[in-house]
């Protein structure tokens, strides 16, 4: 649709070069990130979901006020944080996010979810924590905070299932 020569001679090319650009980069993006894929983060070391096997804060008198944690999963996805979630034993749950830097974790909880909320929220507390491993597990301590935690295969299941397109047996849980 273009009269000019001039013209012509430069748009012949452009649409097989988009078309070659636009099937090359997806393709040499996605084979960045797979090669990536394989070596082991920090967020690997921690990553899974955990419940409290032993805790040293006494529990309150009254469980609506009891704030010891009850079980505690932690992402492994994610650029510098990775997503945390925490169920106090009040049935309280906190999300928010976490990031490894060697043997500190450092955990923004986001305030309790109730009710509506919007997407973007700040955090509500920050809490810088040890971690060292424990038999099946991790313990953490610091900030008010001292909890032996065990991996829970019971809320593993669904996660350690895998992903298939095709229909499988349902799981009546």
């Amino acid at each position: 649709p273009i009269p000019w020569p001039r013209g012509q001679r430069v748009t012949r090319w452009t649409g097989p070069i988009l078309a070659v650009v636009a099937l090359c980069v997806p393709g040499a993006v996605l084979g960045v990130m797979a090669a990536g894929g394989g070596t082991p983060t920090a967020f690997s070391q921690v990553a899974g979901v955990y419940r409290v096997v032993e805790d040293t804060a006494p529990p309150a008198e009254q469980l609506v006020d009891d704030v010891r944690w009850q079980q505690v999963a932690f992402g492994q996805h994610g650029a510098d944080r990775a997503r945390f979630g925490l169920r106090l034993a009040n049935g309280d749950f906190h999300d928010g996010r976490y990031s490894v830097d060697g043997e500190v974790i450092t955990i923004e909880l986001y305030p309790v979810r109730e009710g509506t909320y919007g997407l973007v929220r700040d955090p509500e507390r920050t809490l810088t924590l040890r971690w060292s491993p424990a038999p099946d597990g991790i313990a953490l301590s610091g900030d008010g905070v001292d909890v032996t935690l065990a991996e829970d295969p019971e809320f593993r299941y669904l996660f350690d299932r895998g992903f298939h397109w095709s229909p499988t047996t349902p799981v009546n849980r």
